[in-house]
């Protein structure tokens, strides 16, 4: 059918389909996830041997019978998102070479906690089923008591992780998970040590250059809206319309970091701007009899680097014990900012949800 299309990156199966016929997919190195339709009932020997960019598999059903055959899902190493129904069948060597899932460890064992994966984790549920799942569904799941208590699964992945390696990208559902959820959750690992925009990045379907764009949006861009000016909000903005979102994962991983970059320095002059107001403003307080020496103090509080305005030993100043200037010096950033905080703490190239 499509084996060996290897820029094949999406493709949707029809409602009605009941055969996926032998290595139909077989080694679709683009394709990124799929949803298998209810109707199948039968997935034949190496259908989607090598799809190593695989990320996620949807049964759509959930109490149909469907036989799998021998080395379906063989090699399928990116495979992380998948759930398997209750009346699923296989032979013993259809997931061979699924290391993220860690069949090689224990076969049995992984294959029932497949079976059972989202059963008290009824947002994951909602968003593994993204095609059948609607807006009731997902209100419902939000507010039951699992959703508070519960973000990750056996393998270590929240609804977050779920939704960046679905086979149906749904920007409202993750806009719906970031409204319940504090921003920092996106900074999450899974236990392969992921979080959800590395998955992200890799998923090639369509949608999912939406779905980064918004992550961008409602964290990066809102950070700079709170600081009101004009012209960096346009700038980082116009960077995050232009990136090459269409490309390769190194590509975007490439334009991420860009606009990482760009957030940092804004965030930069922003913060060092707050420390150096706070401490000016003390020592204003602290001497109030010598202009000139306020002059001087001001000039000698600053160092001019290859970045921008830095203070000298404000770390130690502010530690030593005047909450008001640590407070004023922080105050740029929510608790709901983790990831960003830990950005500019590392004052590095890189943020907290995604690894280079």
């Amino acid at each position: 059918m499509f084996a060996f299309c290897q820029s094949l990156a999406s493709v949707e199966l029809n409602e009605g389909l009941r055969d996926i016929e032998y290595a139909a997919f077989r080694r679709c190195e683009s394709l990124s996830a799929i949803s298998i339709p209810a109707s199948v009932e039968l997935i034949a020997n190496n259908a989607f041997e090598d799809c190593v960019s695989l990320l996620g598999v949807e049964f759509i059903a959930v109490d149909t019978k469907i036989r799998v055959e021998s080395g379906v899902f063989r090699n399928c190493e990116s495979l992380v998102n998948i759930a398997l129904p209750l009346s699923f069948t296989e032979t013993i060597d259809s997931f061979d070479g699924c290391q993220m899932l860690g069949f090689h460890r224990s076969y049995h064992g992984v294959l029932q906690v497949l079976r059972e994966r989202f059963a008290n984790l009824p947002v994951h549920q909602a968003c593994y089923h993204a095609t059948t799942t609607d807006n009731d569904d997902l209100v419902i799941a939000l507010m039951s008591k699992a959703a508070a208590s519960e973000m990750r699964d056996h393998f270590g992945m929240t609804p977050f992780h779920i939704v960046a390696t679905s086979a149906k990208l749904r920007p409202d559902i993750l806009e719906a998970l970031m409204g319940h959820y504090p921003t920092s959750a996106l900074s999450r690992r899974d236990s392969h040590g992921k979080t959800m925009m590395e998955y992200l990045l890799r998923n090639r379907l369509p949608m999912s250059t939406e779905l980064i764009k918004m992550i961008l949006d409602k964290t990066l861009v809102a950070k700079v809206d709170m600081w009101d000016v004009d012209q960096w909000r346009s700038n980082l903005r116009s960077r995050i319309d232009s990136a090459e979102w269409v490309s390769d994962a190194p590509s975007r991983q490439k334009s991420l970091k860009d606009i990482i970059r760009c957030f940092e320095s804004y965030a930069m002059i922003q913060a060092t701007s707050a420390m150096e107001f706070a401490l000016w403003k003390k020592t204003m307080n602290s001497d109030v009899t010598s202009r000139k020496r306020k002059l001087d103090d001001r000039e000698s509080s600053r160092m001019i680097c290859g970045a921008e305005v830095v203070i000298p030993n404000v770390i130690g100043f502010l530690g030593g014990g005047d909450k008001n200037v640590g407070e004023v010096a922080t105050s740029i950033f929510d608790d709901d900012a983790t990831w960003i905080r830990q950005s500019i703490e590392s004052l590095g190239p890189r943020i907290s949800f995604v690894r280079w």
